[in-house]
């Protein structure tokens, strides 16, 4: 039965083993990177609900689950009278940042 949960022994006894670990986690650097980028895209883009435009983004994470990769979280919302949530998510692959779409949350 041991061999059905290799990978969490693995990681007990050294998480650097375990492939959910090697994806490096984003600088700072990085982070404030997208903030001040996504910062310059919202202020061309219009709410997809209501059409009313977008504040500066609020929250800006780095999130790391069990089961997903590792990516960058930008949450805003619309100035419009119900303010609608927003998000775009950003990824590492090979090195590189893929902005992801601000859309309707």
């Amino acid at each position: 039965m041991e061999w059905l949960f290799r990978h969490y022994w693995a990681a007990a006894v050294d998480p650097a083993t375990w492939r959910g670990s090697a994806d490096p986690a984003p600088e700072d650097l990085d982070v404030e990177l997208v903030r001040l980028v996504y910062g310059l895209i919202v202020e061309s883009v219009a709410c997809g609900t209501c059409g009313a435009s977008l504040d500066p983004p609020t929250d800006v994470e780095w999130i790391s689950g069990w089961f997903t990769a590792a990516r960058i979280v930008v949450t805003t919302r619309c100035r419009g009278p119900q303010r609608h949530r927003h998000r775009a998510k950003v990824v590492e692959r090979a090195g590189d940042l893929r902005l992801g779409r601000v859309r309707p949350a």
